[in-house]
């Protein structure tokens, strides 16, 4: 099974990963050529993360989807 993909990233959904200091809810996604700009907010902290991820790296974070089954 392969990871996620940009298309998988959505307002609401929840990413984290190794290379996130916590858990990340997604806000915006901006689309940058190869890669992708999230924008979200820290779960625990409240502060805003804005990472520029390529695709290699988003197949290391795991997303929570906004409405689980």
């Amino acid at each position: 099974m392969s990871g996620p993909t940009f298309s998988d990233l959505s307002p609401g959904v929840v990413v984290e990963g190794p290379i996130l200091p916590e858990p990340v809810e997604v806000l915006a996604v901006v689309p940058m050529g190869v890669s992708v700009k999230l924008i979200g907010k820290g779960l625990r902290t409240g502060q805003v993360r804005d990472p520029i991820l390529d695709a290699a790296q988003l197949a290391q974070l795991t997303l929570t989807p906004k409405d689980p089954p």
